[in-house]
């Protein structure tokens, strides 16, 4: 269908598929900075033109000048939730080993090439946690296997979502922040992966919030 609009005798094809000659219009100072169609001229093709061009005979312009590329990015800053009082919070801070353990078949199920899940990070914690019960007890002495477990997991987990969801970083970056940020980290990571940490997985325990939006 085309639209046709007569104002004197100037006639305007709004939706032609052809750019139009204009056999009369106005006279102005300046017709084309101005935009007006000039006698026995083409449209001219701007982007300003409004109601009175040629949708057809305006140039689209590229996609990336309208759109900036921007390279993908945590969801969260690495300090945004790890104070926010909700119960992702509250786990990342006193029971670390559940959501680490979550994070690992989250990724394991969304298909981050994961080698480790729920269980048997949860497993490797309560092993470690014994191996520094028996040297405290035995020798009187700590040696943190258990901290060291969760600093080596947090940095592995942390790189495996990276790579799934083509985040800029270092594997030095990665292992700053497992060693001296642990729930910021975790919680930044409970953020990238669940719609919302806070409720789920919240302060569930469980391996159910794995398979949970």
């Amino acid at each position: 269908q085309k639209a046709v609009l007569e104002e004197g005798d100037v006639y305007l094809k709004a939706m032609s598929s052809e750019p139009f000659v204009v056999t009369d219009a106005t006279p102005v100072a300046n017709p084309v900075a101005e935009g007006v169609p000039i006698r026995g001229q083409p449209y001219p093709a701007r982007s300003n033109l409004g109601f009175w061009g040629d949708i057809h005979s305006i140039e689209a312009p590229i996609i990336s000048e309208l759109i900036p590329f921007s390279e993908p990015r945590w969801k969260f800053g690495l300090c945004d939730r790890c104070c926010t009082f909700t119960g992702d919070c509250f786990m990342a801070w006193f029971c670390t080993c559940f959501p680490l353990g979550q994070i690992g078949s989250r990724l394991k199920r969304i298909g981050g090439q994961m080698a480790y899940d729920y269980r048997s990070i949860l497993w490797g914690f309560i092993a470690c946690l014994f191996f520094d019960l028996l040297f405290q007890v035995i020798f009187n002495f700590t040696v943190y296997a258990s901290r060291v477990f969760l600093v080596v997991v947090l940095f592995i987990l942390r790189g495996k979502a990276r790579d799934f969801f083509e985040i800029p970083g270092s594997s030095c970056e990665d292992c700053l922040v497992s060693v001296f940020c642990i729930p910021c980290s975790i919680t930044q990571l409970l953020g990238q992966l669940w719609r919302a940490p806070g409720d789920v997985p919240g302060c569930d325990c469980s391996e159910v919030p794995a398979v949970l939006p």
